[in-house]
């Protein structure tokens, strides 16, 4: 196609995207919108990406297309446009191949189509920051767009490792016309997924990961750069050592990948080693001699930090400057990628820029200020302040909305941020879906609605919140849907959520078929410990060496993993190190070593110190003066703050077979000091259910056994072999209360008078 020809589609094109002159034929109406909301909810997935093939049938290359391979596929050419009638891509080429073969009508109609999908589009983009990604079926359709929009693309990155509800990809796109660089932002993972409806796993957050697995690891087969980079990113994810980190990213950016780019000169800041940013410089330099604004922008932070190069402030802006010539957004990425390194305040000459910037009417400067002011925590936001971040212009995924929720529940004004919390959820903020999920479950009693708020939750978590996440993956659990319950957590842990890598560590441990073994937990704790350096990873280690679990008994080992974080002050590590010796985990039962941690640990107010010994000592010892001292350490425990204690005393209040620590009275105010019965867990409901029998209410605790009794058959039959027993034992007691008796610990029940 020649230049000139190009240049009247260009036209033409804008002609119906922003007004057609009253004179000219009307083009028939396609209604983009609608188009989409059928072919998500009745398009074919498999049909839709067959249809990509005729681009390749008809020479298609962004540009242009041959007239006699297009007569040739004609055919193939109506149905890939009925397969696939929102694709950018292959509306252009109906269009182009209309035109080449002299078809008027024809190319009038895919014009106007082909118009109505690209304004659609653009009229759905925004700043990436604060706005949605454009939805597409394919890449090909990211570049029709910019194409045909008169755009030349420039070089592509992905903004996210793992898909969270989408996986996003940005277009860096030369305007000619204005000499400057556009970035949009696309995604067809979520649309993939929607497609995919009839997929045994759809409704799982796997099958996002899976298509993101897939479709990059294609294209990075096909030499898509942006896909390579976003490969080695997540192959650096996944290791601990700096060193092999930048080993990892080293051939995508050096090959332009701006993920590996970026992430490479944040190691060697926060992690440096001799010969860190060897070989760093010279892809920046490339980018920045093919007028790249990113790779521009990252080589003047390489001067500013001294990263790779001697240190020097005058460079960094020059280069920042010669940045903001090719795209006006340059300084507000320099600063966003500052806040990754330096929480303090900028520096003056970047405030400059940022100041500048504003005034040339970008919002991002603001943005940024007010982001950094909610966060200190101490600032008030003003009207004007209030009235900006509520603008539609931040809130294309709620942005915006959710700073201010933020901001009025730190100045605990619930009212203020329920109204924008509720905004923040409409627009599609994963965190505000989950905070407004969880408060209609657990807020007050008549603001509850449950079944929206699993809803939320569930949206929340497609959206990538961990939180959410590890929600959705529980409510599986219950329901005995253990792959699903798997593969949610799975996904957290992809995003660096440390407790679902915990939780699925300990699910590994129920040695479940397709899920895990009791090995891999060791492993996945191993990983804990080695790369987050945790020490509840070690503590983990350390009871399945003491018990052999998943590997040999190592007694020792056992003992030097609690020691060593005993030693750097890590209370609960100290408390698990005392009763260690007080059972003789570690061979002989040595009581003087167990007091000396176990009085270290409560020095420093550790609930679980007091809970532990408190038991230890009750249960163990058996003697009026340790039950004596293990209801003053509960008691202690709650003066201190801590709730879990009521639990304890309640059961030993209620249910003691020794006359000098049964007290039902007290502990039933105890029990009913744990909160509302429909919020407890098993143990705390089974513990209010003795407490009413044993203060003669027994129709009250066998109602409440019988739920829990009814909870725990629903985890028996997902897991029987772990749940069993306690089921049978709640059970008896459910028999005991309807029998109008109370319930009495057996630990030496001749001891009740």
């Amino acid at each position: 196609m020649s230049a000139r020809f190009h240049r009247r589609l260009t036209i033409a094109f804008a002609a119906l995207l922003f007004g057609t002159p009253a004179f000219a034929a009307a083009p028939p109406k396609f209604d983009a919108d609608k188009a989409w909301q059928q072919f998500l909810a009745k398009g074919d997935l498999k049909k839709g990406f067959d249809a990509f093939n005729v681009l390749d049938e008809v020479g298609y290359d962004a540009i242009k297309v041959d007239a006699q391979r297009c007569a040739s596929q004609q055919g193939a050419l109506a149905t890939a446009v009925q397969d696939a009638p929102i694709s950018i891509a292959i509306r252009r080429v109906a269009f182009l191949c209309a035109q080449a073969l002299g078809d008027d009508a024809g190319a009038d109609r895919e014009l106007a189509a082909l118009a109505a999908l690209s304004r659609h589009a653009l009229e759905s983009s925004g700043d990436p920051a604060v706005s949605h990604p454009i939805r597409i079926l394919a890449p090909a359709d990211a570049v029709a767009l910019l194409v045909t929009s008169g755009l030349q693309t420039s070089y592509f990155y992905y903004t996210e490792l793992w898909p969270r509800r989408y996986l996003p990809f940005v277009a860096a796109a030369w305007d000619p016309e204005t000499k400057t660089e556009r970035h949009y932002a696309f995604d067809a993972i979520d649309t993939i997924y929607t497609l995919d409806r009839d997929n045994e796993v759809f409704g799982n957050v796997a099958l996002r990961h899976s298509y993101s697995i897939t479709m990059v690891k294609s294209w990075a087969e096909a030499g898509d750069t942006s896909d390579v980079d976003l490969m080695a990113a997540r192959k650096a994810h996944e290791a601990a050592d700096p060193r092999a980190k930048v080993a990892a990213f080293k051939p995508a950016a050096q090959q332009g990948g701006v993920v590996s780019l970026s992430a490479w000169l944040l190691v060697c800041d926060k992690s440096p080693f001799k010969g860190c940013a060897d070989d760093l410089v010279e892809p920046l330099l490339s980018g920045a001699e093919k007028e790249e604004a990113i790779p521009t922008v990252l080589l003047a932070l390489a001067y500013a930090r001294g990263i790779g190069l001697e240190r020097d402030e005058v460079a960094a802006m020059k280069l920042l400057d010669r940045a903001d010539q090719w795209w006006p957004g340059a300084a507000g990425h320099y600063a966003m990628t500052w806040d990754l390194l330096d929480d303090g305040p900028y520096p003056a000459a970047l405030q400059t820029r940022l100041d500048r910037m504003q005034e040339r009417g970008s919002r991002v400067p603001r943005r940024l200020a007010l982001y950094r002011k909610v966060d200190d925590r101490k600032a008030e936001l003003s009207a004007s302040d209030i009235a900006f971040l509520a603008d539609p212009a931040e809130n294309g995924n709620g942005a915006g909305f959710s700073v201010l929720a933020q901001y009025f529940g730190q100045r605990q004004q619930a009212d203020e941020r329920r109204r924008w919390l509720e905004k923040a959820a409409a627009a599609g903020a994963p965190r505000a879906q989950a905070l407004l999920g969880y408060d209609l479950l657990n807020g007050d009693a008549a603001d509850r609605d449950p079944a929206r708020g699993e809803r939320l939750i569930l949206e929340s978590a497609h959206g990538g919140e961990p939180w959410a996440m590890r929600h959705v993956s529980s409510n599986d659990r219950r329901a005995g849907r253990w792959t699903s319950a798997a593969t949610w957590l799975f996904a957290a842990t992809q995003i660096a959520d440390i407790e679902a890598a915990f939780d699925l560590a300990g699910m590994y441990l129920l040695d479940k078929p397709d899920i895990g073994t009791p090995k891999d937990a060791v492993g996945l704790y191993e990983v804990l410990a080695n790369y987050h350096d945790s020490a509840r990873a070690r503590r983990e280690l350390a009871a399945l060496a003491v018990d052999g679990v998943g590997m040999a008994k190592n007694p020792a080992q056992a003992q030097k993993w609690l020691l060593g974080d005993a030693e750097r002050g890590d209370a609960l590590s100290q408390t698990q190190l005392a009763m260690g010796y007080f059972r003789g985990d570690f061979g002989k039962v040595d009581e003087a070593r167990g007091q000396q941690w176990i009085q270290r640990a409560l020095d420093a107010k550790e609930e679980r110190a007091y809970i532990a010994y408190g038991s230890w000592l009750y249960h163990g010892k058996r003697t009026p003066e340790a039950r004596a001292r293990a209801i003053a350490l509960w008691n202690q425990s709650i003066e201190a703050g801590h709730d879990g204690a009521y639990n304890e005393l309640a059961w030993a209040w209620c249910t003691s077979p020794y006359p000098d620590a049964r007290d039902a009275a007290r502990g039933m105010a105890a029990a009913e000091k744990m909160g509302d019965p429909a919020g407890l867990d098993l143990p705390e409901q089974d513990t209010l259910a003795a407490c009413h029998a044993a203060v003669g209410r027994y129709q009250q605790a066998a109602d409440l056994q019988a739920k829990a009794v009814e909870r725990l058959d629903v985890l028996a039959r997902a897991d029987g072999a772990r749940f069993k027993a306690m089921a049978d034992g709640f059970r008896d007691r459910l028999a005991l209360y309807r029998s109008g008796r109370v319930y009495v610990s057996p630990e030496d029940e001749a001891a009740v008078p």
